[in-house]
C-alpha cells in the first residue's frame, strides 16, 4: 500500500546540516551572493553560524555574539566588514573557493585576487592574508617609551620602530599596532599578535561600543569620562575599519621569536631616551606593561 505524504507535512529544509565543511559552505555563499540580495545574505550568514556555532563563528571572526545576532536579525542589512569576518573567521574558507567551484573565472588586477564564479556572476575578492605583530615598552610607565612592529606576508617581512620621551605602555602598544597598519597600501587580512590584551580587547570588541558612545565611558559620580587613549582609539578604528583584523594573544616573554624581537626593538627606543636628564633617575627600572 502506498502511503501519501502531504508537502505541508514534511520538516522545513535546513541548508545548516548540509554546510559540514569549507567547501560546501564556499559553493553556498557564492550562489547568494549572485542572488544581490542584502536579506538572503543575512539569512545565509546565519545558516552558516549555525552549522559551525554561534560562539565559534564569532570568536574567529573577532565579533561580539551580540554583533553577530544583530546582523543576522531578519531584515537586517548587515555591514561589509561583519560579513567579511564571518567568511574570513571559520579557516578564511573563501580562500578556498576556487577548489569548490569548477566554473570560476580568475580575474587579475594589480593588487587583488578577484574570483568571479561564471554560474552567477559574483564578484568575490580575496585579500591578502598578512600577519601583524606588535609590541610597546615604557620606562617607568608614564615615562620614555618605545614601539615596535614586524609585518609579514609570505615570505617577505618588515619591521619598524619608534619611541617617545614622555608615554605609556599603551599608548606604545597602540602606535605600534596604528603605525603597522598604516604600512598596509590595501585592504587585507590581518592576523594580529600581541601581548597586550588592552589592545585586542579593544580592537575586537570596545572600540565598537565606544564609537556609539561618541568615545565616553560610563559617567562616574555624573561626569562624563572620555575613553583613555582616545586620540589613538579612534585612529585605530579608523584603520581597522578597513581591513578584517584577528587577534591573537601572547604570553609576552615566552619564546615567540616575532614577539621577543619587538620587544628588544621598543625597549631599545624606550632607552634612547633615558639619558635625558630628567629621567636619568630611571635607566635601569624595567620595563612595565599594563
Amino acid at each position: 500500500m502506498r502511503k501519501t505524504i502531504r508537502v505541508d507535512d514534511l520538516p522545513e529544509f535546513d541548508p545548516a546540516q548540509y554546510l559540514d565543511n569549507e567547501e560546501s559552505i564556499a559553493v553556498y555563499l557564492a550562489g547568494i551572493l549572485g542572488e544581490n540580495d542584502a536579506a538572503l545574505l543575512a539569512s545565509a550568514l546565519g545558516d552558516i553560524a549555525r552549522a559551525r556555532g554561534m560562539t565559534e563563528v564569532a570568536k574567529a571572526a573577532g565579533i561580539t555574539r551580540e554583533a553577530l545576532y544583530k546582523a543576522l536579525r531578519p531584515n537586517s542589512v548587515p555591514r561589509f566588514e561583519t560579513v567579511s569576518r564571518v567568511c574570513a573567521g571559520p579557516r578564511c574558507f573563501l580562500a578556498r573557493i576556487r577548489l569548490a567551484l569548477d566554473s570560476l573565472e580568475l580575474l587579475v588586477q594589480p593588487s587583488l585576487s578577484v574570483f568571479k564564479p561564471c554560474s552567477t556572476g559574483a564578484i568575490i575578492i580575496l585579500m591578502k592574508q598578512v600577519t601583524l605583530i606588535s609590541d610597546g615598552a615604557c620606562v617607568g610607565n608614564p615615562g620614555p617609551g618605545g614601539w615596535a612592529y614586524i609585518l609579514r606576508y609570505g615570505e617577505r617581512s618588515v619591521e619598524r620602530s619608534g619611541g617617545n620621551s614622555d608615554t605609556t605602555n599603551n599608548r606604545m602598544e597602540l602606535i605600534a599596532t596604528i603605525e603597522g597598519l598604516k604600512a598596509l597600501k590595501e585592504p587585507c587580512e590581518v592576523l594580529l599578535i600581541s601581548d597586550s590584551q588592552y589592545l585586542l580587547n579593544g580592537i575586537q570588541s570596545w572600540r565598537l561600543k565606544w564609537r556609539l558612545s561618541g568615545w565616553m565611558r560610563k559617567p562616574k559620580k555624573g561626569l562624563q569620562r572620555p575613553v583613555l587613549n582616545a586620540d589613538f582609539w579612534q585612529e585605530l578604528d579608523a584603520l581597522a575599519e578597513k581591513h578584517t583584523i584577528r587577534g591573537q594573544w601572547v604570553k609576552g616573554h615566552s619564546g615567540h621569536r616575532d614577539n621577543e624581537r619587538c620587544d628588544k626593538l621598543a625597549q631599545a627606543q624606550a632607552d634612547k631616551f633615558t639619558d635625558q636628564p630628567c629621567w636619568a633617575h630611571a635607566a635601569s627600572a624595567p620595563s612595565m606593561k599594563k
